[in-house]
């Protein structure tokens, strides 16, 4: 965290008091504090954005949900590119 690929854009400037968690796969909650984190704060459901929708979104809605959230995905909030992978998905 801290470096060009993982710097944070301007309009999204986090507050002090906000928490950042970084992930290193499609999981949001695979090894990291983000199940914690909503814990602590006695969040128990969640609205779901995101970039790449067959990868990040779809994952961690479905691991959300698993995990016994009730989860929202946000409608026209998340997108995806062409990767020349064999999945493809249309909401």
């Amino acid at each position: 965290m801290g470096t060009e690929g993982w710097k944070i854009h301007s309009v999204f400037d986090p507050e002090h008091e906000d928490i950042i968690i970084q992930k290193a796969t499609p999981d949001s909650f695979f090894n990291t504090s983000l199940d914690e984190e909503l814990k602590k704060k006695g969040i128990e459901h969640i609205y779901i954005t995101g970039v790449q929708t067959e990868l990040c979104v779809d994952t961690t809605c479905r691991r959300a949900f698993t995990i016994g959230y009730k989860v929202t995905l946000v409608s026209d909030t998340h997108s995806t590119w062409d990767s020349n992978d064999t999945i493809h998905l249309v909401l």
